[in-house]
């Protein structure tokens, strides 16, 4: 199996292999997946709060954005505005030099 980094994946879907092509999820599928809007997904997307790769127009899910929303929409469950979410979603730097958790820290 070629493993195939999510970059070159979301250049051309028709070269992703159907085991891969099941870790990307098309926004309409994950609206419906989180009971939210489309227009819910586009405005998380512009706050920056999820990061989903693109195939020309076409947004491309992946199972981290699956998780960054389910934490977003238990954050506004419990209260926290989009803002604390944010915040607290970027205490964790996907490089893993967290250098935000440090500075807060500090």
């Amino acid at each position: 199996m070629k493993l195939v980094s999510p970059g070159e994946a979301a250049a051309n879907t028709n070269d992703i292999p159907a085991e891969a092509d099941e870790e990307f999820v098309r926004i309409g599928e994950m609206a419906k997946k989180y009971g939210v809007t489309l227009r819910t997904l586009r405005f998380y997307e512009d706050k920056g709060l999820l990061n989903p790769h693109r195939d020309g127009s076409t947004r491309l899910y992946t199972r981290r954005d699956k998780a960054r929303l389910k934490l977003i929409l238990l954050g506004r469950k419990v209260g926290f505005s989009l803002r604390d979410v944010k915040q607290m979603m970027d205490l964790y730097d996907p490089t893993g030099t967290n250098t935000k958790q440090l500075r807060l820290a500090l």
